[in-house]
């Protein structure tokens, strides 16, 4: 009687699927800095496209984000932040000279600006805005956004064990708005992320035709397509930030 309590009791005092969530949260919010990487992949059929992330930040104002996009049309992002001033490129679309980028103090109207702040300024300017980094980066706002995302969240019927517990639920582009996917997240026990996925259907676009398919609209209807995006993240908390990636890039 006295085994059958004691397992009844580890059972109910066991973690639950939003509390380890919640411990993944607060894990990167009381970073005081911040080293690693984020892989992302993302597919359509047999097209995929990949964005290789390197991320450091030091408390309160140092931050470097180095984004490289592997695709038909390959680019790199840059975010640079030595504490005083801090560099990005023009969003794309944006007209600009080759290699033009935007230049600011940290110090504005009296207040310096802090990492999570710089992020959000130069955030539009990323190749991949992804739940992965703003979870990394643990801006307040940003984390209420996915939160909302986040229509359900429950352990998967099936572990991988390791240390490692999945995390899944139903997805919806924002608050209220209708579930149109999956997510799933593997976090640590301490609660470190190791890799974020997502799974969306989408119904494409096809409002500006191209001259030689106005005749065959009937080609253009390509029906639902199944988006498959993943992150294999690997960041560490408290480490040793490279103090030169910090340099400014004007």
């Amino acid at each position: 009687m006295l085994s059958v309590c004691l397992a009844a009791a580890m059972l109910s005092q066991s973690e639950t699927a939003p509390e380890l969530v919640g411990k993944m949260l607060r894990y990167y919010d009381g970073a005081q800095t911040l080293t690693g990487t984020i892989r992302f992949v993302q597919s359509v059929g047999e097209i995929s496209v990949g964005i290789d992330t390197s991320l450091q930040y030091e408390k309160p104002s140092k931050l470097y984000i180095r984004q490289d996009r592997r695709s038909s049309e390959p680019r790199t992002f840059l975010v640079t932040s030595d504490g005083k001033f801090f560099s990005y490129d023009l969003p794309e679309g944006r007209l600009a000279a080759p290699g033009e980028r935007l230049y600011e103090a940290v110090l504005q109207g009296g207040r310096s600006l802090g990492y999570r702040d710089i992020y959000a300024v130069a955030s539009r300017s990323l190749g991949d805005r992804s739940a992965a980094l703003d979870i990394a980066i643990a801006r307040t706002e940003d984390l209420k956004f996915i939160r909302g995302q986040w229509a359900s969240v429950e352990f998967a019927a099936e572990q991988p064990g390791s240390g490692v517990k999945v995390v899944t639920g139903d997805w919806r582009a924002y608050a209220n708005a209708p579930v149109s996917g999956r997510y799933s997240m593997w976090i640590g026990e301490t609660g470190e992320l190791k890799r974020y996925a997502q799974r969306e259907v989408i119904q494409p676009e096809a409002t500006v035709l191209d001259e030689r398919f106005r005749e065959k609209p009937a080609q253009l209807n390509v029906g639902p397509q199944q988006v498959t995006s993943a992150w294999e993240v690997d960041l560490k908390v408290n480490g040793e930030p490279d103090q030169k990636l910090f340099k400014v890039v004007k």
